[in-house]
């Protein structure tokens, strides 16, 4: 039974993931990353003030730009 449920758990996570192959990215310097997966290098400047206890954070939303290229349904307007 235990097999059964992890089946159907690992079955049930790739037919979800199936919508995430539809998505394309393309980097500020222009590198594109195709549907399916890919990689990129994206460079960024970090200021280097990091303390004990603290995270660093980075913003890549300026680097970084990914659309949906396969909607399921278009925009009327």
């Amino acid at each position: 039974m235990k097999k059964m449920i992890t089946l159907l758990t690992t079955l049930l996570l790739l037919g979800w993931s199936v919508n995430a192959w539809s998505f394309a990215c393309k980097t500020a310097t222009g590198a594109t990353i195709p549907i399916g997966g890919g990689s990129a290098n994206v460079y960024v400047n970090l200021t280097p003030a990091v303390n004990v206890g603290q995270n660093l954070v980075v913003d890549l939303s300026t680097q970084i730009f990914c659309h949906n290229d396969y909607p399921q349904t278009l925009p009327t307007t």
